[in-house]
């Protein structure tokens, strides 16, 4: 399995349905791009490279994900370092940064913002590159992810103050403007949680008790006495929860609230505004 495009047969007769993710494999072990994969399919391997290469497929045949394998996703148009200590940052959490910039603060606004359960800071990132001028904060209650977080930042340029914390409880009253979260609402033992992802990826940011709703509820409880008035609440939720989440910000007093659903037309943002 010395040449390359003998490489990518062989890996795709050991993955089979997930095909695709040799490609993704070899063109990160080799820093070439698909094109140029089929291009060049007589290029010698290294032993080095064939070796690291079967080992990486033999991980995704157990099921790890591709992101974990290579230590980077994209988010945003933006490559993040990941590893098992981190949710892996999907593209329908780009729909929350959608939802900032078209329903947010105004940019040119001297905004205080905070993202709550930052992960390995991908949202918190990408709305910073979006609006450099506002005060941004992460705030995230595990070290390791936190760790991961603030040297995405460190990469990207991004001036982000880091706070470890459990979501509201160690801010002040009426300090920020805006607050985004993409919190756990998966309920345990969900049917449709993929084996993948609960088998590697870390439960605290998944799963969440009373049927997915617990850290949503306890986020739409605390925020009121930390947002200014006219400050925003904007929360990712499952598919399922929109009606419930809605009901939870109008409960606490929210106003203006509003659902915006993702490609597939499935609720997944709730946004509400602080008004007292």
């Amino acid at each position: 399995m010395d040449e390359l495009g003998q490489a990518l047969r062989w890996a795709r007769t050991q993955l089979g349905a997930q095909q695709r993710d040799a490609e993704v494999l070899l063109s990160h072990l080799l820093g070439m791009t698909r094109a140029q994969i089929y291009t060049w399919p007589q290029q010698k391997l290294s032993t080095r490279q064939s070796t690291q290469f079967q080992q990486w497929i033999q991980r995704r045949q157990q099921g790890e994900p591709v992101a974990y394998i290579v230590g980077v996703k994209e988010f945003w148009s933006l490559a993040f370092t990941v590893t098992p200590a981190v949710l892996i940052p999907r593209p329908e959490t780009e729909h929350l940064v959608e939802t900032i910039l078209a329903y947010g603060p105004e940019a040119q606004l001297n905004c205080r913002a905070i993202d709550l359960g930052v992960g390995s800071g991908a949202l918190t990132i990408a709305l910073a590159k979006e609006r450099p001028n506002w005060d941004w904060y992460g705030l995230e209650y595990h070290q390791q992810a936190l760790a991961i977080a603030q040297c995405n930042a460190v990469y990207h340029g991004s001036n982000i103050h880091w706070i470890q914390g459990h979501w509201l409880q160690c801010l002040a009253s009426a300090c920020i403007d805006l607050i985004i979260s993409n919190p756990p609402y998966i309920a345990n033992h969900d049917p449709q949680l993929e084996a993948a992802v609960i088998n590697y990826e870390p439960r605290a940011a998944l799963i969440s008790a009373q049927s997915g709703l617990a850290d949503i509820a306890q986020i739409i409880e605390q925020a009121p006495r930390v947002l200014k008035p006219k400050g925003y609440l904007a929360l990712e939720h499952g598919a399922h929860q929109g009606a419930a989440v809605h009901a939870l910000y109008h409960q606490a007093g929210f106003e203006h609230i509003f659902t915006v659903t993702d490609l597939n037309g499935w609720p997944r943002i709730t946004m509400g505004q602080w008004l007292n």
